[in-house]
């Protein structure tokens, strides 16, 4: 391996920490601004019906969250929420992206 190859690597190493350390700011900014609309009433988690379940699309949940569109889209890509793709648009489980958000694991599953 040459030095210009070890150059590269290393850049490419760079590049993901960058990306990785801005996904860890979005999604921080995207669970206090998730929890403060929750605590002012904005967003209503409470579902009176157990079978009613709340989908919208990212462009809605990024919106009402504050994460970016690339974030949640990137969540959807690697399974790590619950969606249904339907065609090409992605419909987010509003009240388990929001469990997700505020680290509840085990519901976003489950």
């Amino acid at each position: 391996m040459s030095i210009n190859d070890t150059e590269i690597i290393i850049q490419e190493v760079y590049k993901e920490c960058n990306l990785l350390q801005r996904f860890d700011g979005e999604l921080r900014k995207g669970i206090s601004r998730a929890i403060q609309k929750i605590s002012t009433g904005t967003i209503n988690t409470t579902q009176t019906d157990p079978t009613s379940v709340t989908m919208v699309t990212i462009n809605k949940a990024a919106e009402l969250t504050g994460v970016s569109y690339s974030y949640i889209r990137s969540l959807c890509l690697t399974k790590q929420i619950v969606f249904v793709k339907t065609g090409c648009k992605y419909l987010i489980n509003l009240e388990k992206f929001v469990a997700f958000l505020n680290g509840n694991q085990n519901e976003v599953m489950g």
